[in-house]
């Protein structure tokens, strides 16, 4: 059963909570009825301060710029999502 947004970011620290926030309003903007994990993992990827988004310049391969990587990445994301 899915849980409501609001009871979900009481638990949440602030940045977990704006970004929960964010990926309600991607799976918005896509028409998307429920928020899942990808619309989550794209709301991570495009804040400009998030963990995930470290974690992934992190251990980037050196081969690609960043910038080039991220796009991939927000590439395939937003073709999982249009298949929702």
């Amino acid at each position: 059963m899915p849980t409501a947004v609001n009871v979900a970011k009481q638990c949440l620290t602030a940045e977990a909570s704006y970004a929960l926030e964010e990926a309600v309003n991607v799976a918005r903007r896509r028409g998307h009825s429920q928020t899942t994990s990808l619309h989550a993992i794209s709301a991570l990827l495009s804040l400009p301060t998030s963990v995930l988004r470290d974690a992934c310049a992190r251990v980037r391969n050196s081969a690609y710029s960043p910038r080039l990587q991220f796009k991939a990445l927000d590439l395939c994301l937003s073709v999982s999502l249009d298949r929702i």
